[in-house]
Protein backbone atom coordinates (compact mmCIF):
# COMPACT_ATOMS: atom_id res chain seq x y z
CA UNK A 1 0.00 0.00 0.00
CA UNK A 2 2.92 2.28 0.72
CA UNK A 3 3.96 1.99 -3.19
CA UNK A 4 0.37 2.90 -4.17
CA UNK A 5 0.09 6.08 -1.60
CA UNK A 6 3.29 7.04 -3.09
CA UNK A 7 2.29 6.63 -6.86
CA UNK A 8 -1.25 9.10 -5.99
CA UNK A 9 1.21 11.92 -4.47
CA UNK A 10 3.30 11.87 -7.57
CA UNK A 11 0.03 11.93 -9.65
CA UNK A 12 -1.20 14.36 -7.67
CA UNK A 13 1.97 16.49 -8.19
CA UNK A 14 2.09 15.64 -11.88
CA UNK A 15 -1.36 17.11 -12.29
CA UNK A 16 -1.18 20.21 -10.14
CA UNK A 17 2.45 21.26 -11.78
CA UNK A 18 0.66 20.96 -15.93
CA UNK A 19 -2.20 22.58 -14.39
CA UNK A 20 0.02 25.59 -13.55
CA UNK A 21 1.65 25.70 -16.63
CA UNK A 22 -1.82 25.50 -18.71
CA UNK A 23 -2.58 28.67 -16.22
CA UNK A 24 0.62 30.29 -17.66
CA UNK A 25 -0.21 29.86 -21.14
CA UNK A 26 -3.77 31.01 -21.03
CA UNK A 27 -2.47 34.71 -21.16
CA UNK A 28 0.09 34.13 -23.50
CA UNK A 29 -2.63 32.96 -25.97
CA UNK A 30 -4.57 35.67 -25.60
CA UNK A 31 -1.32 38.14 -25.99
CA UNK A 32 -0.89 36.36 -29.10
CA UNK A 33 -4.06 36.48 -30.68
CA UNK A 34 -4.52 40.46 -30.26
CA UNK A 35 -0.97 40.70 -31.63
CA UNK A 36 -2.41 38.71 -34.55
CA UNK A 37 -5.35 40.92 -34.88
CA UNK A 38 -3.76 44.45 -34.95
CA UNK A 39 -0.74 42.72 -37.57
CA UNK A 40 -3.65 41.36 -39.73
CA UNK A 41 -5.34 44.93 -39.45
CA UNK A 42 -2.44 46.89 -40.19
CA UNK A 43 -1.93 44.88 -43.43
CA UNK A 44 -5.51 45.28 -44.83
CA UNK A 45 -4.74 49.70 -44.11
CA UNK A 46 -1.36 49.14 -45.67
CA UNK A 47 -2.74 47.45 -49.09
CA UNK A 48 -5.32 49.84 -48.87
CA UNK A 49 -2.49 52.82 -48.92
CA UNK A 50 -0.25 50.90 -51.53
CA UNK A 51 2.66 50.65 -49.19
CA UNK A 52 2.82 47.19 -50.42
CA UNK A 53 6.49 46.52 -49.10
CA UNK A 54 5.13 47.14 -45.58
CA UNK A 55 2.08 44.57 -46.17
CA UNK A 56 4.84 41.89 -47.30
CA UNK A 57 7.24 42.67 -44.20
CA UNK A 58 4.06 42.40 -42.05
CA UNK A 59 2.61 39.37 -43.65
CA UNK A 60 5.76 37.53 -43.72
CA UNK A 61 6.12 38.27 -39.67
CA UNK A 62 1.92 37.30 -39.35
CA UNK A 63 3.08 33.74 -40.70
CA UNK A 64 5.50 33.87 -37.68
CA UNK A 65 2.93 34.67 -35.55
CA UNK A 66 0.05 32.21 -36.27
CA UNK A 67 3.10 29.56 -36.25
CA UNK A 68 3.36 30.71 -32.67
CA UNK A 69 0.22 30.50 -31.86
CA UNK A 70 -0.81 27.03 -33.08
CA UNK A 71 2.56 25.92 -31.12
CA UNK A 72 0.86 27.56 -28.36
CA UNK A 73 -2.79 26.28 -28.60
CA UNK A 74 -0.96 22.74 -29.54
CA UNK A 75 0.74 22.91 -26.23
CA UNK A 76 -2.39 23.68 -24.21
CA UNK A 77 -4.04 21.18 -25.81
CA UNK A 78 -1.71 18.84 -24.45
CA UNK A 79 -1.57 19.98 -21.20
CA UNK A 80 -5.38 19.77 -21.18
CA UNK A 81 -4.87 16.08 -22.53
CA UNK A 82 -2.25 14.69 -19.99
CA UNK A 83 -4.12 16.28 -16.97
CA UNK A 84 -7.13 14.39 -18.06
CA UNK A 85 -5.33 11.28 -18.27
CA UNK A 86 -3.44 11.53 -15.06
CA UNK A 87 -7.26 12.30 -13.64
CA UNK A 88 -7.75 8.68 -15.29
CA UNK A 89 -4.90 7.30 -13.94
CA UNK A 90 -5.71 8.48 -10.59
CA UNK A 91 -9.43 6.81 -11.15
CA UNK A 92 -7.80 3.81 -12.55
CA UNK A 93 -5.68 3.37 -9.91
CA UNK A 94 -8.45 3.93 -6.86
CA UNK A 95 -9.99 1.22 -9.28
CA UNK A 96 -7.20 -1.17 -8.78
CA UNK A 97 -7.23 -0.60 -5.25
CA UNK A 98 -10.86 -1.39 -5.01
CA UNK A 99 -10.76 -5.19 -6.64
CA UNK A 100 -7.23 -6.28 -6.15
CA UNK A 101 -8.38 -8.80 -3.27
CA UNK A 102 -10.20 -10.02 -6.35
CA UNK A 103 -7.41 -9.60 -8.59
CA UNK A 104 -5.83 -12.88 -6.89
CA UNK A 105 -9.21 -15.21 -7.50
CA UNK A 106 -9.11 -13.85 -10.65
CA UNK A 107 -5.97 -15.27 -11.62
CA UNK A 108 -6.81 -18.78 -10.14
CA UNK A 109 -9.86 -19.24 -12.00
CA UNK A 110 -8.58 -17.92 -15.30
CA UNK A 111 -5.83 -21.36 -14.78
CA UNK A 112 -9.04 -23.26 -14.37
CA UNK A 113 -10.58 -21.42 -17.21
CA UNK A 114 -7.74 -22.47 -19.45
CA UNK A 115 -8.08 -26.17 -18.43
CA UNK A 116 -11.86 -26.36 -18.89
CA UNK A 117 -12.27 -24.30 -21.89
CA UNK A 118 -9.34 -24.17 -24.05
CA UNK A 119 -11.41 -21.78 -26.56
CA UNK A 120 -11.78 -19.18 -24.25
CA UNK A 121 -8.08 -18.56 -24.13
CA UNK A 122 -8.03 -17.86 -27.73
CA UNK A 123 -11.14 -15.48 -27.43
CA UNK A 124 -8.99 -13.34 -25.39
CA UNK A 125 -6.04 -13.36 -26.81
CA UNK A 126 -8.07 -12.16 -29.69
CA UNK A 127 -9.92 -9.26 -27.86
CA UNK A 128 -6.48 -8.27 -26.29
CA UNK A 129 -4.61 -7.90 -30.05
CA UNK A 130 -8.20 -6.04 -30.57
CA UNK A 131 -7.72 -3.46 -27.46
CA UNK A 132 -3.53 -3.23 -28.79
CA UNK A 133 -4.73 -2.30 -32.04
CA UNK A 134 -7.01 0.19 -31.44
CA UNK A 135 -5.00 2.00 -29.00
CA UNK A 136 -2.53 2.06 -31.43
CA UNK A 137 -4.66 3.19 -34.10
CA UNK A 138 -5.66 6.04 -31.26
CA UNK A 139 -2.06 7.31 -30.64
CA UNK A 140 -1.42 7.91 -34.14
CA UNK A 141 0.85 11.25 -34.24
CA UNK A 142 -0.08 14.32 -36.28
CA UNK A 143 2.26 15.35 -39.19
CA UNK A 144 4.15 19.16 -39.06
CA UNK A 145 2.41 21.26 -41.54
CA UNK A 146 5.55 22.27 -43.89
CA UNK A 147 3.17 25.06 -45.43
CA UNK A 148 6.23 27.74 -46.65
CA UNK A 149 6.05 30.67 -45.23
CA UNK A 150 5.66 32.49 -48.60
CA UNK A 151 2.83 31.30 -49.30
CA UNK A 152 0.93 31.44 -46.34
CA UNK A 153 2.14 35.13 -46.65
CA UNK A 154 0.59 35.57 -50.14
CA UNK A 155 -2.59 33.70 -48.77
CA UNK A 156 -2.41 36.65 -45.99
CA UNK A 157 -2.04 39.28 -48.77
CA UNK A 158 -5.01 37.93 -50.26
CA UNK A 159 -6.83 37.95 -47.39
CA UNK A 160 -6.28 41.58 -47.24
CA UNK A 161 -7.13 42.41 -50.37
CA UNK A 162 -10.75 40.70 -50.66
CA UNK A 163 -10.74 42.85 -47.31
CA UNK A 164 -9.62 46.30 -49.20
CA UNK A 165 -12.03 45.29 -52.02
CA UNK A 166 -14.84 44.55 -50.15
CA UNK A 167 -14.36 48.17 -48.36
CA UNK A 168 -13.86 50.03 -51.73
CA UNK A 169 -17.38 47.94 -52.86
CA UNK A 170 -18.99 49.16 -49.91
CA UNK A 171 -17.74 53.00 -49.72
CA UNK A 172 -18.01 53.75 -53.97
CA UNK A 173 -21.30 52.73 -55.91
CA UNK A 174 -20.41 49.75 -58.74
CA UNK A 175 -20.66 51.68 -62.02
CA UNK A 176 -23.37 50.53 -64.70
CA UNK A 177 -22.38 48.71 -67.39
CA UNK A 178 -22.97 50.14 -70.88
CA UNK A 179 -23.47 47.88 -73.76
CA UNK A 180 -22.07 48.68 -77.42
CA UNK A 181 -26.11 49.88 -78.21
CA UNK A 182 -26.22 52.38 -75.74
CA UNK A 183 -23.26 54.43 -76.44
CA UNK A 184 -23.13 57.78 -77.28
CA UNK A 185 -20.96 59.00 -80.69
CA UNK A 186 -18.87 62.26 -80.80
CA UNK A 187 -18.35 64.35 -83.70
CA UNK A 188 -15.33 66.24 -83.58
Amino acid sequence: MQKQEQFMLDVNKASAALQTELLKLLPIQAKIIGVEKEVREQIVIDVFSGNKMHADMLANELVTIRRVSKLVSDLRIIYETLIMRIGTIGNYNELLKAISPAATSLKEVRKDLDVVLPAAKATFTKMSDMFSSTLVMLNLVNEPNTHRATDDALDILEEASNVVEQELKRKFPTLPQITVEDRVTVEA
